[in-house]
């Protein structure tokens, strides 16, 4: 749900759109915040971002949780990513995380 708010205090004069969410966390955020929407991806976008991260369908696959088949379909734009996918995506892309932070080696 997309709520149009208005916030005025000494710190803050601004009008803005966002998704409404109450994040809770060790009483440091007891207020509404503004998250980033999850941007959708196209089938030349996830290829860019696989080649960047140097990894294969197959281990993106598995580094996002999901199948083999789901990457190939975003690939050939049959299907998009959405919800947890994209957000990690997005993060992978924008270099907020990298491809080794849930490998294990054995």
């Amino acid at each position: 749900m997309i709520t149009r708010v208005i916030i005025r205090s000494e710190k803050f004069d601004f009008s803005h759109e966002y998704w409404d969410i109450k994040i809770i966390m060790n009483n440091k955020f007891n207020a509404y915040c503004r998250i980033e929407p999850v941007k959708e991806y196209t089938a030349e976008d996830i290829k860019k971002i696989r080649k960047k991260t140097g990894t294969s369908q197959g281990f993106l696959a598995k580094w996002l949780g999901v199948s083999i088949k789901t990457v190939q379909a975003w690939e050939l734009g049959t299907n998009i990513p959405n919800g947890p996918s994209a957000r990690l995506l997005s993060l992978l892309e924008d270099g907020k995380i990298c491809v080794d932070m849930f490998v294990v080696n054995k």
